[in-house]
């Protein structure tokens, strides 16, 4: 229905029934928001002169007010978030939607088989063990084996995810869940500048969904997990033996370029895996403390080969493009 569309794209947009309002009358469209109220709520029909601006202004071609309405759309949110208005997270799962949307439309247009992902969670307990076993398990169904993960995006997204960004309207959040009636995974993060962050923030989040562990654990499971996944433990006592009393700046380099992972979180798998001691790790991270932002500055200056922009859905927006596949009024929605 027309109405249902009218509030999902504005909450989308993050904009109150005033403030969609103020920006029509700001394009000489006079209107109340009791009247956009009215068009939501069905008790009036749109007049279709106001198409034009709706979708200017709401950023959709005109089409996607008369699409069919996803009536069994149902969202899980598995991310704690930070307590949000019922009506931000009304605009949020909004976003989500019409993101979802747009990715089922052109999946659809190309007949592009969807992965459909396993939700068998595993258990684990706060323990490195445990959780190496569970690495161990993904890693082998995943067919990743012992190597560094090139891209954690790529290999969400193999795996059927569907990642994206998030606007500034949202604030600094990274969250995950399904979508249960199309069995679709998804990860909406705000843009994190530093690779080896944002690596590790996808992974917390895919351990959210693969894990099944304690409430008050979640911490420690998520990051270890992350840990984990990007320098396996079989690879730590390789690189860098089973027992240290100390760890060089250029090991710790040469295993960051290799396995995107920071340096702090190397030096914190080591200690969880008891190859260094806790006083040495007590001394480093002193040392870290003092010189972040030196170590920050350096460690970006080189070559750092990870890819870490989702590219599926673009892929197949341009190979629709390339096919002529998408109408001509949704291809810059698409």
């Amino acid at each position: 229905m027309i109405s249902n569309r009218i509030k999902l794209a504005r909450q989308a947009n993050c904009l109150s029934l005033q403030q969609l309002a103020d920006k029509m009358n700001e394009c000489s469209v006079p209107i109340t928001k009791g009247t956009l109220s009215n068009y939501e709520t069905g008790k009036t029909s749109l007049p279709s002169s106001l198409l034009p601006v709706l979708s200017s202004i709401l950023g959709t071609p005109e089409d996607f007010f008369y699409q069919k309405d996803w009536e069994d759309f149902h969202l899980t949110i598995t991310t704690k978030l930070p307590s949000l208005p019922s009506s931000r997270m009304a605009e949020l799962a909004s976003y989500v939607q019409i993101n979802l949307e747009r990715y089922v439309q052109i999946s659809a247009l190309l007949q592009y088989p969807r992965p459909t992902p396993s939700f068998t969670p595993i258990e684990v307990a706060a323990d490195p063990v445990s959780i190496q076993k569970a690495c161990l398990k993904i890693r082998k169904e995943w067919d990743i084996g012992s190597f560094a993960i090139p891209s954690v995006c790529t290999l969400l997204e193999q795996q059927g995810w569907f990642l994206t960004s998030l606007p500034d309207t949202f604030g600094h959040i990274c969250f995950s869940g399904i979508e249960h009636s199309k069995e679709i995974p998804f990860l909406f993060y705000t843009p994190i500048p530093f690779i080896d962050e944002f690596r590790m923030a996808l992974l917390k989040e895919l351990g959210r969904t693969l894990l099944c562990f304690k409430q008050e654990e979640e911490a420690f499971v998520l990051s270890c997990f992350a840990r984990e996944m990007l320098l396996p433990t079989a690879i730590v006592y390789q690189q860098f033996g089973t027992s240290r009393t100390a760890v060089s700046d250029e090991e710790l380099g040469l295993a960051k370029q290799k396995y995107g992972i920071a340096r702090y979180e190397i030096m914190l798998h080591l200690r969880e895996l008891g190859v260094i001691s806790q006083t040495y790790y007590n001394s480093f991270l002193t040392y870290f403390n003092q010189n972040i932002f030196m170590l920050r500055e350096n460690q970006f200056s080189g070559s750092y080969g990870f890819y870490e922009i989702p590219s599926l859905y673009s892929g197949l927006a341009a190979r629709a493009m390339a096919e002529n596949l998408l109408p001509k009024s949704g291809v810059a929605h698409l």
